[in-house]
């Protein structure tokens, strides 16, 4: 028997399939196991451990993983935050998002994101990491709207890793979202207020009878304003409104703001009338309906254009927004604050009206929900709900005691008109179908050549 060297440590038994690589930093003697692999590329690999009992535990691992033909979960998480973004942009922003949702993800990602985020790795992102990046985020000043907007892309981020076997779990779901609690409540525009506005547009602005005809649509279709200025004259039937597609950076894109498949709304009698007007004025009837200077599509440009030279101050000569200017120090022009309703409110209006009348026609709000109910106007907010037939019929007492008088004098028409497929409205309000036929119509302008004259606009309908 061989006696050992004095100060020499004693040789260790090296495991089956593990290298055993030995050091000797002065009298520390160290020893470290590595084992060998070939991953799911077929790329030769190693990894190193301090104890041969974690050599062990990893081999075992890689039999099993290769028994499953799993070896790709080896290096799940591993990558960067940064590095996975490269696939992220390419394979899903560029292809899925539109160029406006594009550009608001670069921003977000390049301004509060990346700095913070970027050079850590999948997996060492937890829950908690999380957390203390919105706390950072509240500390650096950055507003709960854009926190929010930072966690949506993160969590789009990690879908889209899980989906890719990038990442094993979204963390970011795991984590609450601070709330935004609304800072001004919803104050639908009355239909007499709308009156004003189309009436002031008309008056003042070069094309006033376009700007008021916008005003029409958005108030009595209930069409955000990307899904009207996509409206074109075919999307017009006999009682009805397609809606199919949207204007997103003066392109016409199909769909709409949500993924739900085209709808289709009414076409009440005095929007009718207003787009037969604005028909015969342009001497266009195809085509786009609201066309911009140019004979093109709107881009953003032309609409913040339109909200601050025809919108703010037709809102603001009838008492219903006030336009502040403060001069800034050391430069000539001055500031200009706007406080009053935005365009989108007209939509809210639409909205009130419907669930006045017990309908539900803009697919995105239901008529029992707490939201919705906040949102109708507070001169017809009634506890029992009115039917068409009430809301059509001039000769109604409750009709003229619950609804707006202008909007009722709009909506009156000849007896015995169409409300909706299922009843036939007379003026006394009866739901009984009626057997007789009426006279074919061809088109949905043609549809009002019988109406009689407008008392309250002076126009011929």
């Amino acid at each position: 028997m061989l006696l050992m060297r004095e100060n020499e440590a004693p040789r260790k038994r090296r495991p089956r399939g593990v290298e055993l690589r030995e050091s000797a930093h002065g009298s520390e003697h160290r020893c470290a196991y590595r084992v060998r692999f070939f991953d799911a590329q077929g790329q030769r690999r190693s990894r190193t451990f301090d104890t041969a009992q974690d050599a062990l535990d990893f081999r075992g691992r890689l039999r099993l993983l290769k028994r499953a033909g799993d070896l790709a979960a080896l290096d799940v998480g591993r990558e960067s935050l940064g590095q996975f973004s490269c696939d992220y942009w390419r394979l899903y922003v560029e292809v899925r998002l539109t160029p406006r949702t594009e550009r608001t993800y670069r921003y977000l990602w390049n301004r509060h994101i990346r700095g913070r985020l970027g050079g850590m790795q999948l997996r060492q992102i937890t829950p908690m990491v999380v957390s203390q990046f919105i706390s950072e985020l509240r500390d650096a000043g950055v507003g709960v709207h854009s926190i929010r907007a930072c966690l949506s892309v993160l969590q789009s981020m990690f879908s889209r890793a899980v989906e890719w076997d990038r990442a094993r779990i979204n963390v970011v779901k795991l984590v609450s979202k601070p709330r935004v609690p609304r800072a001004r409540a919803v104050k639908p525009l009355l239909p007499a207020d709308v009156e004003a506005i189309r009436r002031h547009m008309l008056a003042h602005r070069r094309h006033g009878l376009r700007d008021a005809t916008l005003v029409s649509v958005l108030a009595y279709a209930g069409l955000r304003p990307e899904e009207a200025l996509a409206l074109e004259w075919r999307h017009l039937h006999e009682s009805t409104i397609l809606i199919e597609q949207k204007c997103v950076d003066g392109k016409i894109l199909p769909g709409q703001k949500t993924t739900r498949p085209p709808r289709s709304i009414p076409l009440l009698s005095m929007l009718r009338a207003d787009l037969r007007e604005y028909q015969l004025a342009s001497g266009r009837s195809q085509g786009l309906i609201f066309l911009a200077a140019g004979g093109t599509a709107w881009r953003p440009s032309d609409w913040n254009d339109w909200r601050s030279r025809a919108w703010q101050p037709a809102c603001a000569a009838i008492g219903l927004a006030t336009i502040i200017h403060t001069a800034t120090d050391g430069k000539r022009k001055t500031r200009r604050t706007y406080r009053g309703p935005v365009p989108y409110h007209l939509r809210h209006s639409f909205a009130s009206l419907l669930i006045h009348e017990g309908q539900h026609s803009l697919g995105q709000i239901s008529t029992g929900s707490a939201t919705a109910q906040r949102r109708c106007l507070p001169t017809t907010r009634t506890s029992s709900p009115m039917s068409p037939a009430d809301h059509c019929c001039p000769a109604s007492t409750r009709s003229k005691q619950l609804a707006p008088r202008s909007y009722r004098a709009r909506e009156a028409t000849r007896p015995g008109r169409m409300v909706g497929k299922r009843s036939r409205v007379g003026c006394t309000g009866s739901r009984r179908p009626s057997h007789r036929r009426r006279a074919p119509i061809r088109s949905w302008a043609e549809s009002e050549v019988e109406l009689p004259r407008n008392p309250e606009r002076g126009i011929t309908c």
